[in-house]
């Protein structure tokens, strides 16, 4: 099984992986928190690539590398639940690329015999902004739109979660409940 968490930076999708794996151990996370430090400076952000304001790449560089980053990610979490995990992948999927790249294509080809779940992350865009600048990384209100934007704008969601006011537990729980129900 593979449980994607969609959403922009600083929505809650790390609490949430926390609580689900308090909550429902056995769980291994994989995804944009996992890969991200493995990265050599120059294709960072990699997978956290936000939408561009306009049509004109902000990182032409990083743009060009994203189709095979999002490939082997998303291999290597199909591999996982290959192997008989379960895997809960934290992702920030979007198509406002510039250059036209989807990675849905490639999650669709890479997935499709794979059963997984989409859950829809956000939060408050305030609230985003406050998270993001408690983290070093000051943020204007229109790119946290933007990002929110482009991220909701996704195919095959089963399940929006709003994280705002929510701890890890009862975000998990939340979750639990909606996609996998007693009896379910």
């Amino acid at each position: 099984m593979i449980l994607l968490l969609n959403g922009p930076p600083r929505t809650g999708k790390s609490s949430i992986i926390r609580g689900l794996r308090v909550r429902a151990p056995g769980w291994i996370a994989l995804g944009v928190d996992h890969l991200q430090p493995t990265l050599p400076p120059e294709l960072h952000p990699g997978l956290g690539l936000r939408p561009p304001p306009g049509d004109i790449a902000e990182r032409p560089e990083v743009e060009a590398a994203l189709p095979r980053l999002w490939r082997a990610a998303l291999r290597s979490i199909a591999a996982h639940a290959d192997e008989g995990f379960s895997v809960v992948a934290d992702l920030s999927l979007h198509t406002r690329y510039p250059g036209g790249f989807d990675p849905w294509a490639i999650l669709r080809r890479e997935w499709r015999d794979r059963p997984h779940r989409l859950v829809a992350v956000s939060a408050a865009p305030e609230e985003v902004v406050r998270r993001r600048e408690s983290t070093g990384f000051p943020s204007e209100l229109d790119t946290v739109l933007r990002w929110q934007r482009a991220c909701d704008a996704v195919p095959g969601v089963e399940f929006r979660l709003d994280t705002t006011g929510l701890s890890s537990a009862q975000l998990a729980d939340r979750l639990i409940s909606e996609l996998f129900p007693p009896g379910g």
